[in-house]
Formats: C-alpha cells, sequence, structure tokens
C-alpha cells in the first residue's frame, strides 16, 4: 500500500495550517470530490496506523494534523518525494509542465514551485522560458504568467490532453523511465499500468496489428493521464475530434478495469492517439510459422500444468490469447522492464508457481526466459481464472498454538493456498471431536503429531510454515483432484 501524489498533496495542505479545515475548502483546493477526500483520509490513516498517526476530524470542525505529529509527517513526505524530485532539467520541465496540467484550474506560483521541486526561483524561471515554448507550439494552449499571481495553462481539454501527449513524445527517449514513473505515482491510483499494457497488447495483436514497444508504452500512460483526467478531475473531451482511426480499442475491458465510463469524445480521441502511433509491419510475416511455435509452447505449457498440478487450462481462451500475445512479442520484441511493480510471487505464490512453468519450455525454443514483467503479467491472468474457477479444498486447522501463532498459520496458509483451500474452521486439540460436525471436510491440518481423527486425512505441519510443508500440501492436492477441478 503506498500514498499516491494527491494524498501527498492533501497531508500538505494540512502540514501549512494550523487551525482545521473544512471538507469542501480542501476538496476545491485540491480538486477532489468530498467523497474521494474522505476515501483518501481512510487511506493515509490507514497508511500510518502503525506509526500513531492520523488525519483528525469534526464534523463542525473539518480536518487537521496534531502539532505533535507534524514533524512525523513532514520526514515522510521529504523521504518519499526522492524518487520523483527532477534530477536534471529535462525531469524539472517535464514535471513542472505536468504540475502546472494537474493544477489548470489556478494559477500556481514560481515560489512554490521552487519549494516542490527543491531549486531556486531563478531555475524555477529558466525552466519556465522553456516551457512557454513547449506551450506555444501546441495549438489552442496559452501559458498566462503573472507577476502577482504565477502561471496557468489556459486551452480547452482536447489541447490540454495533446500537450502531455507532446511532453511524453519529447522527452521519452531520455527520461522515459522518470515518465513512467511520475505518471504511476500520480495517476495510477488503481495500480493497473501493467494490466492496461497487457491488455492493449492482447487486443492489438489480435487484430494483427503490433506497436512497438515504446509506442506501446506511450499509449498506456496517455490512457491513465485520459481516465484521471475524467474520474478525478471530471474533465473530458468537449468537442468531436478526427474519428476517421481506423481501430476501435476495446472499451469495455479498459472501462471495467479503470472503473469509468468515457465520453465518445474521449474514445474517438482515444483510438485516433493508437492510429497514429508507430508500429511494425501488420503481422503477417512467416504468420504460419509464428502461429506452429506458439502452439507447440502453449500445448507443452498446458501439459506441464496438468502433470505438476492437475490444472486443465485448455479451456480458457481468455488465457490462450494472452499467451498468444505475449510468446509473439517475447520472441519479437527487446521489452523494457516496468518499474516497482507489486511481487506477485509473494502475494500469489500458487499462480507465480503454475507461470513459472513456462520459462523452461519457453527458453527451449526462444533460447531466454520470460522477463519479471512477462511472468507477472501471466501470474496474474492465472490467478483470475484459479481464482474464478477451481473448487476449493475444504480444511481444519487443530492447533495446540497460541492464539497469535495460530493467526500467523492462518495468514500463512491463505497466502499459499487461498486459490486452493477454504479454511472451514480453527479448533484446540482438545475440541478436535467437534471438528468431525463439519460437512464435506477434505483435509485436516494439524500442528501437534498427537492430533488423530478417525476417517480423515491428516497432515501434520510446523507451528510455522516450512517448505516441506507447503510440498506436502501441495502433493496431497495433486493427488486429491475433485473432479469439478478441471476448469
Amino acid at each position: 500500500m503506498q500514498i499516491n501524489q494527491r494524498q501527498k498533496s492533501l497531508i500538505q495542505l494540512l502540514l501549512s495550517h494550523s487551525k482545521p479545515l473544512h471538507g469542501s475548502e480542501i476538496s476545491q483546493r485540491i480538486n477532489t470530490t468530498t467523497r474521494t477526500l474522505r476515501q483518501d483520509i481512510a487511506t493515509i490513516n490507514t497508511f500510518f496506523h502503525q506509526e500513531n498517526l492520523q488525519i483528525y476530524s469534526n464534523p463542525s470542525k473539518g480536518y487537521w494534523i496534531e502539532e505533535n505529529d507534524k514533524t512525523a509527517f513532514i520526514n515522510y513526505i521529504k523521504e518519499s518525494k526522492n524518487d520523483l524530485i527532477p534530477a536534471n532539467q529535462n525531469q524539472r520541465e517535464i514535471a513542472i509542465c505536468f504540475y502546472l496540467l494537474e493544477h489548470d484550474y489556478e494559477y500556481t506560483s514560481m515560489g512554490l514551485l521552487a519549494d516542490l521541486f527543491y531549486v531556486s526561483k531563478t531555475t524555477i524561471s529558466n525552466t519556465i522560458k522553456h516551457i512557454e515554448e513547449i506551450v506555444m507550439a501546441s495549438k489552442g494552449l496559452q501559458l498566462s504568467i503573472s507577476a502577482k499571481k504565477g502561471l496557468q495553462i489556459l486551452g480547452s481539454e482536447y489541447a490540454k490532453r495533446n500537450l502531455y501527449s507532446s511532453i511524453i513524445l519529447l522527452f521519452y527517449e531520455l527520461e522515459g523511465a522518470y515518465i513512467n514513473r511520475y505518471i504511476v505515482e500520480n495517476y495510477d491510483e488503481l495500480h493497473n499500468f501493467e494490466t492496461l499494457y497487457q491488455i492493449l497488447m492482447s487486443y492489438l495483436t489480435q487484430i494483427k496489428i503490433m506497436l512497438t514497444n515504446k509506442s506501446l508504452m506511450i499509449i498506456t500512460n496517455e490512457l491513465l493521464i485520459s481516465a484521471y483526467r475524467n474520474r478525478i478531475q471530471q474533465k473530458n473531451i468537449e468537442a468531436a475530434v478526427d474519428s476517421s482511426a481506423s481501430i476501435d480499442l476495446p472499451f469495455d475491458d479498459i472501462e471495467r478495469l479503470l472503473k469509468l465510463k468515457f465520453s465518445e469524445y474521449d474514445k474517438q480521441y482515444l483510438n485516433q492517439l493508437v492510429a497514429k502511433k508507430r508500429r511494425y509491419n501488420a503481422i503477417n510475416t512467416n504468420e504460419e510459422a509464428i502461429d506452429v511455435l506458439t502452439n507447440k509452447i502453449i500445448d507443452e505449457f498446458y501439459e506441464a500444468a496438468l502433470l505438476s498440478f492437475g490444472l486443465q487450462l485448455h479451456q480458457q481462451q481468455p488465457l490462450t490469447e494472452h499467451l498468444s500475445a505475449m510468446i509473439y512479442y517475447h520472441t519479437t520484441v527487446t521489452h523494457s522492464e516496468f518499474n516497482d511493480l507489486i511481487n506477485l510471487k509473494l502475494t500469489h505464490p500458487f499462480a507465480y508457481q503454475v507461470a513459472s512453468l513456462m520459462n523452461p519450455i519457453i527458453k527451449k525454443y526462444t533460447d531466454k526466459l520470460l522477463t519479471e514483467n512477462e511472468l507477472n503479467s501471466l501470474t496474474a491472468r492465472l490467478s483470475v481464472i484459479l481464482d474464478g474457477n477451481i473448487k476449493k479444498l475444504n480444511i481444519i486447522i487443530l492447533t495446540d498454538l497460541s492464539t497469535s501463532l495460530t493467526e500467523l498459520l492462518k495468514t500463512e496458509l491463505n497466502l499459499y493456498f487461498g486459490q486452493l483451500l477454504t479454511i472451514s474452521g480453527i479448533y484446540p486439540l482438545y475440541r478436535a471431536a467437534a471438528a468431525a460436525n463439519h460437512d464435506q471436510i477434505d483435509l485436516i491440518l494439524a500442528t501437534s503429531r498427537e492430533a488423530s481423527l478417525q476417517g480423515y486425512d491428516i497432515i501434520h505441519i510446523s507451528p510455522v510454515l516450512t517448505m516441506d510443508d507447503t510440498m506436502k500440501i501441495f502433493a496431497y492436492i495433486r493427488n486429491h483432484v475433485p473432479s469439478s477441478r478441471c476448469i
């Protein structure tokens, strides 16, 4: 769990005031709704719970941070900013342009920009000269500069979206990693960058269009920016744009993932962006040979999943389509790695273990292993399938452990086997007989060798789950697959 840039801005606003601020005032200052504000404060308080820090609230007074807590909050903001503080002139131009676009509803002072990016007002003033040239080159925009009020970008939403795209294209070759980090940190509040990338890649491959990796990364960023402007700032393209684009993005999937609805003008605009992207030749060269290789790899992967885990995956058409696109890109494109990915090996270990079966197979045919991005993406796809289709084994736990150790054991079991097992009950050893009253128990896990219950399969495990324990449980699952396990 992380705090996004909007939530950091909320903390900074409260830190700068000694008195409480009402929700409506805060919402106006950081350009969000009161509902989102309440959600953000709940997220912040959850994040800082272990530090005994929180944002206080009162219906009549508003929201505030206690004076005694301000130093700890300030230290967090300083530490968390390091990754996005511009390290050079290019990054400073990117960050200031993006910041001005985010706050296009008001003027932003030079002093505030200097404080935000830890440079002098003179440096900011010199940077603004370059930014003014970029904005002037963008049709339909004006950079309003006031000695008293500061800076504000004026123009239509369509022109502002184009400015975002222009900045990304202008700097991506040299500063792509910084742009990716900035957009993920500030605009990808639902953490969907990689999933969105994979949706686009799979869909475009299906319709025989192959964007360069750079183009695919850029359109993913542009989609996240449009989603942010749509959902958080309630801003849409106001008028029709060129609708002659020959590509129609899979907006049903995209909107479901991003939890929003794009306007028809937004859709036209995004389709237009994709149509203009640089691409490789249409996927038709040696298509027959590619299909043969792809089918071989997929068939061997499905066979390995069946032999290793008793999983019949071949009936899952979305998985087959995902694998086809992944294999094509793996064999033809050198990928850039995403930054700051969630470690699915830890959060979804079983799905990760199934996905890892692909590595020796694909290396045999292509002489290179999956990248961590590809492995994570396949893990995510498998996790959805496994969660939604497998009939889980019902288990109970017999324990002689303390409450805290029992909770730890339960957490570990859910982590490793949450997609395969349902914990129906936890009983102390002396209540073992009561456990027999459960219907449809498939397995009992016991932390003591003294535990026994006639007529039930029991696996004895350590108080703290070991690798031997997990292998014993996996082996049992493989050999006791319910008939509905075929998915």
